[in-house]
């Protein structure tokens, strides 16, 4: 079976789930996330955590796991799958990397665009071994994603599934049930008992017929609104980052954290794009830059 995922960390928790038995010892490293310049002293050493898997059984193997990682919620569709026109939409949907990383910031996205490739050859060529996805229904390039498989298998035999994430479940890390922004965060041990639904073929037409309705309308952006995949305008979003600008100034990080939080599934990279927009437009002001380790660390202000 092929495992699709859409998500770095669902495709390691998935990996870690297919790979574990009831009883297999496993083991993590927390360490502590500072900022540059933290004094040794104050820096709490790593830590190698263990426990004891008891997740229910997933047949297979972690080679089974396939990424695809489009960002097929934004951007112009008539290039999603060429390198030289979606370079730049996913380096907006990655968000601007820290000073002096952009050279490995690059080398990871086209890593990540070779994987996504692949996967759309492992898709092509899946005949008849049954395709499993997982997607997280109010994460918009989730479900982008899931259209675009139902329409690049529309004709063929292949069967396909979905496992869509619970609006509520077990976070990985902390392995307590609380609201989740998208099936990246579920904990490994929880996905063995998660059902998945097939897609019969009338569904699977409605699915890619819809994904080549939003290929014709070829929006900036696609979100799910009202749970329906919808085109809307670059600013759909906008009103979340209003809503988190205060009157004072407040670092550019603490504005996308609010925002974010507003919205589940999606990511901070687009809304860092709109927060230039509107400090090109006038609407808030650079207070202070920012301290050269992160663009997310300057001032900002809303303009009275």
């Amino acid at each position: 079976m092929l495992e699709v995922v859409f998500d770095k960390n669902i495709a390691t928790g998935l990996r870690m789930a297919k790979d574990s038995r009831p009883g297999d010892k496993r083991f993590s490293v927390k360490a502590g996330i500072y900022s540059k310049g933290t004094p040794p002293e104050l820096r709490e050493p790593p830590r190698q955590e263990t426990w004891v898997w008891s997740g229910k059984e997933l047949e297979g193997s972690s080679a089974d796991v396939a990424l695809l990682m489009l960002a097929l919620d934004m951007g112009d569709l008539s290039g999603a799958e060429d390198w030289s026109k979606r370079r730049e939409v996913l380096w907006t949907m990655a968000g601007p990397p820290p000073a002096d990383w952009e050279k490995a910031h690059e080398g990871c996205l086209a890593e990540d665009w070779n994987t996504s490739m692949e996967t759309l050859r492992r898709l092509r060529n899946a005949g008849t071994e049954p395709v499993r996805i997982w997607a997280a229904p109010w994460c918009p390039n989730d479900v982008c994603s899931v259209y675009r498989i139902c329409d690049l298998l529309r004709d063929t035999e292949t069967p396909i599934s979905v496992v869509w994430a619970p609006r509520v479940g077990m976070v990985w890390g902390t392995k307590e049930r609380r609201e989740l922004r998208g099936m990246g965060e579920i904990a490994p041990e929880a996905l063995g008992a998660m059902a998945a639904e097939e897609v019969l073929p009338a569904l699977r037409q409605s699915y890619a017929d819809r994904w080549r309705e939003l290929v014709l309308e070829n929006a900036p952006l696609r979100a799910v609104v009202n749970g329906r995949l919808s085109s809307v305008s670059e600013d759909f979003y906008d009103f979340a980052l209003r809503a988190a600008l205060p009157e004072e100034p407040v670092k550019m990080g603490k504005v996308l954290v609010d925002a974010l939080t507003a919205l589940p599934g999606v990511g901070d990279g687009w809304l860092y794009r709109r927060l230039l927009a509107m400090l090109a437009a006038g609407e808030i002001r650079e207070v202070a830059p920012g301290d050269g380790e992160h663009p997310y660390s300057a001032m900002i202000q809303r303009v009275k």
